[in-house]
């Protein structure tokens, strides 16, 4: 009271946070990707009381399944008040995978009339994707290779297709052209084709006729491309004197139709 005199009161000032989190945005932005999300930014969520608030997430990261995924963001002030927030992870693949088939192909039939593919010599020479590819087949033998067919002679058209975890898929193709044994000397005078000398030692001469020729190959019996010729003249003479002695397979295409005959190099 100014003269020494004194009482006491306790008062009891109580601070209680009751109030929630406000996020700083109404509605999160969806997250998008073709393949995958690994992180997620934190929002962020402002409060009554001092301090600022970062939400935490409950999602499995990464997030790689296709479609659209949901995320739940958690606010917590510290003071045992939430507030929680909703955001979209779109898992979403619109790219095609890539695919490359060899260039088109000749071979020579064996007794059978067919070509045995030998291990991946027809298969697509690269295929790629941005996230993952999940199957590559062809149409011949709706296998993942090749290996192991039988190609039948004359021409075939072979077409690849890969397609990848989202269902985009990319297509490319090849010829394998199978040359036929069952062709001699005497199938060849019938179209008009004179060959000779046969055996040979230094220059085979073909002789096309009124024949326009397209194209012309000499292969070993393994398949091995010695020489391949196109825009034949009338007379076509071939330096052979180089080549082992041996037999060989002559093949000529006329009118879109491959002759084949076998020559024997001394």
């Amino acid at each position: 009271d100014g003269n020494g005199n004194v009482a006491t009161q306790t008062q009891n000032v109580v601070i209680n946070d009751v109030s929630a989190p406000v996020p700083d945005v109404a509605e999160l932005e969806n997250v998008t990707a073709e393949c995958e999300v690994t992180d997620l930014t934190a929002p962020t969520a402002t409060d009554n009381c001092t301090g600022a608030v970062t939400g935490t997430h409950d999602a499995d990261l990464p997030i790689n399944t296709q479609g659209t995924t949901v995320v739940t963001w958690t606010y917590d002030d510290g003071n045992g008040n939430v507030a929680t927030q909703i955001q979209n992870v779109v898992i979403e693949d619109i790219t095609n995978p890539e695919i490359s088939c060899i260039e088109n192909k000749t071979v020579n039939a064996d007794e059978s009339n067919t070509y045995t593919v030998q291990g991946n010599e027809f298969d697509p020479v690269d295929v790629s994707d941005n996230c993952s590819v999940a199957s590559v087949t062809n149409d011949f033998n709706d296998s993942e290779t090749l290996d192991g067919a039988q190609i039948p002679e004359g021409t075939t058209t072979i077409n690849w297709t890969v397609s990848d975890i989202a269902g985009n898929t990319n297509t490319c193709s090849f010829d394998v052209i199978v040359n036929s044994t069952s062709t001699g000397i005497e199938d060849l005078q019938k179209a008009g084709v004179i060959l000779y000398p046969n055996p040979v030692t230094h220059t085979l001469t073909i002789d096309l006729g009124r024949n326009h020729g397209e194209r012309l190959s000499i292969t070993d019996l393994t398949g091995k491309l010695i020489l391949d010729k196109k825009n034949l003249g009338t007379i076509e003479e071939l330096d052979v004197s180089n080549l082992n002695n041996g037999v060989y397979l002559l093949s000529i295409q006329i009118n879109e139709k491959v002759l084949s005959t076998r020559f024997v190099k001394k």
